[in-house]
């Protein structure tokens, strides 16, 4: 008995097509609304045996049949046939002559049975009315209903999938032509663009003079216009869930696979369109991703009339390493928006030939650019296999039909971690808790025996406390979510109690535990906004972009699976430890120069002497306060937390280990040893190569090296080089960015070339050479004692890594300064200050002022050094060279960058090796372009940083609804707009600047409100319904205002402060075309904005409260009592 199925087609209201198109595809026998059971089973009999006899299909590389199968040749077709680019020879993932990837009787496993795998119901996930829509979808949707349904997209079967915009679907025999070309590429799925076809429903258009046939489902509007839909085949149909029309633009397939495919057809507006139409556009496509199921894979196909360019910059999560041209407004639109959905573009991730990525094509056959783009969830990048264009199928259009091939890709199930598990250290800041744990340690301490030995001392010491802190802070009981407390759980154990035997009481505590959580959830929430807003005030971005990788599960963990430096794989888990032993061992193990470097010349001064009597009481509980709670344990298991919590017992104690090691001179053994932790940083996640390592380090001994930081810092604060800013008290990334902007609009606006090179060290941390760091730390004038403490601390230094909760062998590490040591980056910035002191003694630097002048920017290792020409620039680059080798620095030719000014070629030379010159750079965050002051790189870059940010918090946070707006804005404002705007305060912007990051944060806040742009509501209003948040001019223009302040307090001598109060020199004249906006001119048009006269500002700017004052009103709108009656906010006067 067969039984008839049928495929149903529910017409929408404004989805019937028109007469005459409808008649001309009856007439062809194209529209078949209702195919029965029996006559689907006879058309894929024909089509089988079709495939099975077709030898000879011309042009068709990919028709591997029993005669002409070749199991040792694989073609890749990258010429200009563009027909074979099948991976698979023969499709036959068992070997045995039959095909897997389209088997007409839905066998996978190649028996001849027909596997069912769903017999009532196409959709297994809960969706009993097989809607692609889970929640609230008001589109209407074209359903195809079917009882026997296959799995099609597998991880056995690759899927071939394009994209072509083929002009127009409406003229006669332009169906057929496309599906004639779509077959001849045994394309499965094709997502079209410019069908021109009115209405919406599905046809069956047939391939001319063959048995072929595919399925077309469509969605257009009234005219003959736009229109996009889906050319499927037909064996794949029968794996088709839901088609949604969603309009002339938009279209959703749903498939049924291993893991659920939505497909969405897309035709952006172009170019040249109205910003309203644009951004309509896009605020309904966020509306249909925003109603796919986030678990399921989502690729997006068509024409989105955008360029994304080849600059990656700040785009690295979205675009690939092979795109081309340059990006316009539509690719900033389309990378903005993939990257708040955590969306990857496909065309740059493959490398290809220029001809195979080109997808358009103008009329006048010059002009050409990447229109047509695949994009997919992030999550399921690796499934997408291949994308390139097929520049032989042709149906009469200007554009290329772009392939894709999309496989399944499954992770391999992660071995269990063996992690020491955690405690509730957060207890020892209770006050009474803290009481408790004093007592405690006085009464261990008194027990103990005294001892002469220094190892046995500090392993006493290290003992009680951790047994003390283990006695009092449990460990954290394992839960799915970090807000919900022990309590609640205890609740949840009482109600469970409760539920057969006192009903009431049930009630009671459901509706308890109900509240409770709620205010667990907002209260976790708010802490989270408080510490992220802290963290961006203390410009801590690092603490920022941890927590948002926490938040939206970005953390990224160690892969199981790494390479050997054979490129082969380990296959057990001792050898995977031996492999980062050997990796990290190489790594922090550099080549010592030969012979004994010479003594730096003793710097002459009257700076503060270095005391180096022993530890005061003071000084040990200055250090203990100023260590980094929750951070991990060193080798010693004790925490930050339990040595701030330990009071007077512990420092006195402390105190004693601390002078029985300055007597000596000697330090513990246990304080020489490091554990390394794998940190992922970017790549390939199975190449040691990208990965950091994370030191831990004994949090007691960080105490003694904080002591003696404090005492070295405040004399070489007073050596130290301006040019140096990288952890230094009261400098930061900000001063040499803004140095660097404003030495470049000095020389381009005058006309003055500068030609700059971006220094990279290789590893420096990692291989300072240690006996030449001595000699530094003697010549700038530290006593014997602490050189030779610190020479103890590094000798016999050892190291091993951790990875799943198993620690590798020890090995010694005997270069570079220790990894994690608070005293390390003040050792480093000795070292290199050494060198660049020995380089530009003799120098003057470039000018840009009346005799002003800079030779370098520095932040750690983070170097630029500047020039007037190429010859002094090669000449400077080789003293560097040669000056730091001596040091263990060695300068990375490859990543070392030139960049000049003007745009004009410069050779600079390196050991007889030209250095690469760039038109822009990425200088500590920020993007400098030459030949231009504004920050229009800078900002498109921050666009892309903060809508991947943004983006990852789209599902954890943003959408929840029971989270409050304010405590959603407040995350929006410390973790978004901090990323948004770093940097900013230094900007020089162009309106169409300011305009893009205006329209970026009005996307995000209609995003956090759940509101679209076709409600119609003003900006204002949702700013006001925002908490009032305030305008991206507002919030720059405050920046601007309180950095003018900081530099116009600054000591004169620094660099900010003299290249903005500089005196032009003698002789330049600004260019007839020299850019007319400047950061000073901006700062005029604020004060002018808010009634401030220059000798006013500069006034109120020394008072650092007064100005607080001033920079807080420029947001809430204030301005000053004196200023016109326009600028409060009232008409102005009738003057007649």
């Amino acid at each position: 008995m067969t039984t008839n199925h049928y495929v149903k087609t529910y017409a929408t209201a404004s989805g019937a097509a028109d007469a005459s198109t409808l008649a001309g595809d009856r007439d062809q026998g194209v529209d078949e609304k209702f195919v029965t059971g029996q006559q689907q089973q006879q058309q894929q009999q024909q089509q089988q045996q079709h495939d099975d006899n077709d030898n000879n299909d011309v042009n068709d590389d990919d028709d591997y049949d029993n005669n002409n199968y070749d199991n040792n040749k694989c073609n890749y077709d990258y010429d200009n046939n563009g027909v074979n680019d099948d991976y698979d020879n023969n499709n036959d993932s068992n070997n045995n002559g039959v095909n897997d990837d389209y088997d007409n009787n839905n066998d996978s496993n190649n028996n001849g049975v027909n596997n069912d795998y769903d017999n009532n119901d196409v959709n297994d996930d809960n969706n009993n009315n097989n809607d692609v829509n889970d929640d609230n979808s008001n589109n209407n949707i074209s359903k195809i209903i079917k009882n026997n349904t296959s799995y099609i997209l597998t991880p056995r079967n690759r899927l071939k999938i394009a994209t072509w915009n083929v002009r127009t679907g409406y003229q006669v025999g332009s169906r057929e032509i496309i599906v004639r070309e779509l077959k001849r590429y045994r394309i499965s799925i094709a997502a079209l663009s410019e069908l021109r076809l009115t209405g919406s429903g599905t046809m069956r258009v047939q391939v001319p003079n063959s048995d072929d046939y595919m399925v077309l489902y469509y969605s257009g509007g009234e005219k003959h216009v736009e229109g996009v839909g889906f050319a499927v085949d037909q064996t794949i149909s029968k794996s088709v869930i839901a088609f949604q029309p969603i309009s002339s633009r938009l279209a959703v397939l749903s498939l049924y696979g291993t893991i659920k495919t939505h497909i969405v057809a897309v035709y952006a507006p172009t170019e040249v369109s109205p910003d309203e139409s644009k951004d309509e556009f896009y605020s309904k496509f966020q509306e249909v991703l925003d109603t796919l199921p986030r678990r399921d894979l989502i690729l997006i196909a068509g024409d989105l009339n955008a360029q994304v360019g080849s600059n990656r910059q700040g785009w690295e999560d979205v675009h690939g390493n092979f795109g081309i041209g340059k990006m316009n407004d539509n690719g900033l639109r389309l990378l903005s928006f993939a990257a708040a959905n955590e969306l990857v573009i496909g065309n740059g991730l493959f490398r290809h030939p220029r001809k195979h990525q080109l997808t358009w094509k103008a009329p006048n056959g010059k002009e050409m650019s990447v229109l047509d783009y695949f994009l997919i969830r992030r999550r399921f990048r690796t499934s997408l296999m291949d994308v390139r264009t097929m520049r032989g199928a042709d149906c009469g259009s200007d554009h290329h039909l772009v392939r894709a091939i999309l496989q399944i890709r499954l992770k391999r199930p992660c071995p269990r971690s063996t992690t020491t598990k955690r405690r509730e250290w957060s207890k020892l800041a209770d006050p009474t808790v803290q009481q408790c744990f004093q007592i405690v340690l006085t009464n261990r301490f008194a027990a103990l025996e005294q001892v002469g030995d220094l190892n046995e001392a500090t392993e006493q010491f290290s003992k009680v406390i951790k047994e003390c802190t283990e006695e009092i802070c449990p460990i954290i009981r394992q839960r799915t979510q970090p807000w919900i407390s022990d309590e609640s759980l205890d609740l949840v154990t009482q109600r469970r109690q409760c539920k057969l035997t006192n009903k009431t009481k049930y009630r009671q505590l459901n509706k308890e535990i109900r509240i409770r959580l709620q205010n667990e959830r907002n209260t976790y929430w708010n802490n989270v906004a408080q510490e992220l807003e802290d963290a961006a005030h203390r410009r801590e971005y690092r603490s920022l972009y941890t927590t948002l990788r926490r938040l939206g599960g970005k953390m990224k963990r160690t892969s199981d699976n790494i390479k050997n430096i054979d490129g082969t794989f380990v296959r057990s888990n001792s050898e995977r430890l031996n492999r980062w032993r050997e990796y990290f061992q190489n790594l922090y193990n550099h080549p010592t120069p030969g012979g004994s470097p010479a003594d730096p010349p003793h710097l002459q001064d009257t700076a503060e002497l270095i005391k180096d009597d022993e530890p005061s009481i003071a000084e040990i509980t200055s250090a203990i306060k100023q260590l980094k709670s929750g951070k991990a344990a060193g080798p010693d298991e004790i925490v930050a937390e339990a040595l701030k919590a330990g009071g007077k017992p512990l420092i006195n104690r402390l105190h004693s280990l601390l002078r029985l090691i300055w007597q000596s001179e000697n330090i513990p053994d246990a304080w020489k040893e490091a554990v390394i932790i794998p940190s992922f940083k970017k790549g390939d996640n199975q190449e040691c190569k990208n990965y950091r390592g994370i030191s831990l380090l004994s949090v007691v001994g960080k105490v003694f090296t904080k002591v003696i930081q404090q005492r070295l810092q405040t004399r070489h604060e007073q050596l130290a080089r301006e040019e140096q800013a990288g952890f230094r008290p009261g400098r930061g990334c900000c001063d040499q960015i803004f140095a660097l902007r404003q030495l470049l609009e000095e020389r381009i606006r005058c006309g003055k070339r500068l030609v700059g090179v971006f220094i990279d060290f290789a590893a420096a941390f990692d291989s300072v050479h240690r006996p030449a760091l001595w000699k530094s730390l003697v010549a700038e004038g530290v006593p014997d004692r602490i050189v030779h403490l610190l020479q103890q601390l590094y000798e016999g230094t050892r190291s091993c890594v951790r990875v799943n909760g198993e620690k590798s062998e020890d090995f010694s590490v005997y270069t570079g300064v220790r990894q994690g040591c608070v005293v390390s980056p003040l050792l480093f910035n000795i070292t290199v200050d050494a060198v660049m002191r020995k380089v530009f003694n003799n120098r003057q630097g470039v000018q840009f002022g009346d005799n002003e002048f800079i030779t370098d920017l520095m932040f750690a290792d983070d170097s630029v050094v500047f020039a007037e020409t190429e010859p002094e620039a090669s000449a400077i680059i080789q003293d560097i060279k040669d000056a730091a080798y001596p040091y263990g620095l060695i300068i990375n030719a490859d990543k070392t960058k030139v960049f000049t000014s003007d745009g004009s070629p410069a050779i600079v030379i390196l050991d007889n090796i030209q250095l690469e010159q760039v038109q822009k750079y990425k200088y500590l965050g920020s993007i400098v372009e030459e030949e231009k002051i504004a920050a229009t790189a800078d900002v498109t870059n921050r666009i892309g940083q903060a809508a991947a940010v943004f983006g990852t918090l789209t599902w954890c946070f943003w959408r929840k609804s029971n989270i409050k707006v304010s405590t959603k804005m407040r995350i929006y404002k410390s973790l978004v707009l901090s990323v948004l705007l770093y940097g900013a305060e230094s900007w020089t912007l162009l309106q169409s600047d300011l305009k893009k990051l205006e329209v970026f944060q009005m996307r995000c806040l209609r995003r956090i409100l759940s509101i679209s742009l076709r409600d119609k509501i003003r900006n204002e209003t949702i700013r006001k319904w925002c908490c009032n948040q305030s305008t991206i001019f507002e919030e720059i223009q405050k920046r601007r205002i309180r950095w003018f302040g900081h530099i116009y307090r600054m000591n004169p001598r620094r660099l900010p402060h003299r290249l903005l109060w500089k005196t032009r020199t003698k002789g330049w004249k600004i260019q007839r075309n020299a850019p007319k906006k400047t950061w000073l001119k901006h700062i005029e048009e604020d004060f002018v904005r808010h009634r401030l006269s220059p000798i006013e500002a500069k006034e109120q700017a020394l008072d650092k409260q007064q100005w607080k004052v001033i920079t807080r009103n420029v947001v809430n709108g204030i301005v000053a009592p004196t200023a016109a009656y326009w600028l409060r906010g009232r008409p102005p006067p009738d003057v007649r």
